[in-house]
């Protein structure tokens, strides 16, 4: 899809994979894309890819909230939305369909080839087609068969007959291509009655399948749960047992003998200097081992402020290591005893970011904040 502030290209190619896939948006977002909404087209590649029974038991239709995994949707009708996303754009020039049919009943895949891939909503594209339902390469214009990466055979659907090609086993090569035309009239002259029984048949199964659906309810991805305002003391107080409350502790007692440290390094140099000055008044110089005395005292306030710092960051390092591993053995634990309805709801994305964001939150800022409040109280 385009992104903000981009304008809208023509998309040449549409490509329907074979394994459908969903984003986590509504029914109509995953066949929109991104692109603008045009009832008519919409309403029209709906109803050809046979979605309005889906639409009529879903909670709120099209507006159903559909998540990442898909989880309230069958396998069907993930592929029915991946193929009404491939169909939905008008400009379309070039339509690859990598065997949409196989994750659908026989009659709902008769009506996607008819109303869908050869329908008036593809009408004017090229569709090339991947599939292993022999019974629709007669209404194909060409068909192209491989056999380990590589063209076989090519032609149409009457010439590769009349070659005597076996198309798996499922043709078989002794009916002429007269005969191959005149069963696709009959087929043609039944497909009136049929249609009937087969939508019948459609509703009933679709019916059945959406009272399951029911009960997934139009808000189906859960909103995240975000706290606001001061962090809670509780919160502190679970951070200082998961590292250790005796490591937690040693870095404010650590601190302030460094700090005490440093101010008593302070005041000793204020003595040192007074005691210099009275001996330069009674004409009485230190002598050079009272100077040493003095300044080893100083030196030994100096290293152990440094020694304490050194010490400080040695137990918030340890405080942290624990912490940081106790609270991502918790989380992962939780993780893997989570029930599988709370994945069917949580984004994956969201679990990550408890594990990468979170984590790396906890390890790298809260340490730092940490730091900086105790020398702050201290200072």
């Amino acid at each position: 899809p385009p992104k903000d502030g981009e304008e809208h290209n023509e998309n040449l190619v549409s490509y329907c994979s074979q394994s459908p896939w969903v984003v986590n948006d509504t029914l109509r977002g995953n066949i929109l894309f991104g692109r603008p909404y045009v009832k008519e087209r919409y309403d029209e590649v709906v109803e050809a890819c046979a979605l309005l029974d889906d639409l009529a038991v879903l909670p709120a239709g099209d507006k159903t909230e559909i998540g990442e995994r898909g989880i309230n949707l069958s396998g069907g009708q993930k592929a029915r939305i991946a193929l009404a996303r491939a169909m939905y754009s008008q400009e379309t020039q070039l339509m690859l369909l990598d065997d949409p049919l196989s994750a659908v009943d026989a009659h709902v895949g008769e009506h996607l080839f008819k109303h869908a891939i050869t329908g008036e909503i593809s009408s004017g594209a090229t569709r090339v087609l991947v599939t292993h339902h022999v019974h629709f390469l007669p209404r194909c214009d060409k068909v192209i068969m491989l056999e380990k990466g590589e063209v076989k055979h090519t032609g149409s659907y009457q010439e590769l007959i009349a070659r005597g090609v076996d198309f798996a086993g499922a043709v078989d090569v002794s009916k002429t291509a007269e005969d191959s035309e005149a069963g696709d009239k009959d087929t043609e002259k039944k497909d009136d009655s049929v249609e009937v029984e087969k939508s019948e048949k459609s509703t009933d199964a679709t019916k059945k399948e959406g009272e399951k659906l029911k009960t997934a309810g139009e808000k189906l991805v859960k909103d995240e749960e975000l706290m606001e305002g001061a962090v809670e003391g509780s919160m502190y107080t679970h951070y200082a047992k998961a590292g250790g409350v005796f490591a937690f502790v040693s870095v404010f007692i650590i601190q302030g003998a460094g700090r005490a440290s440093e101010i008593m390094g302070a005041f000793w140099l204020s003595i040192w200097a007074d005691a210099t000055a009275q001996s330069m008044m009674t004409n009485d110089p230190m002598s050079e081992g009272r100077t040493n005395w003095y300044l080893n005292i100083y030196a030994a306030f100096g290293l152990g402020g440094v020694f304490c710092l050194t010490l400080r960051s040695i137990a918030m390092a340890v405080h942290r290591l624990k912490a940081s591993k106790k609270l991502h053995d918790s989380l992962t634990e939780s993780i893997l005893r989570a029930p599988v309805a709370f994945f069917d709801v949580t984004p994956i994305g969201r679990v990550l970011n408890r594990f990468a964001a979170d984590m790396d939150k906890i390890d790298l800022e809260l340490t730092n904040s940490l730091g900086q409040a105790v020398s702050t109280m201290f200072s």
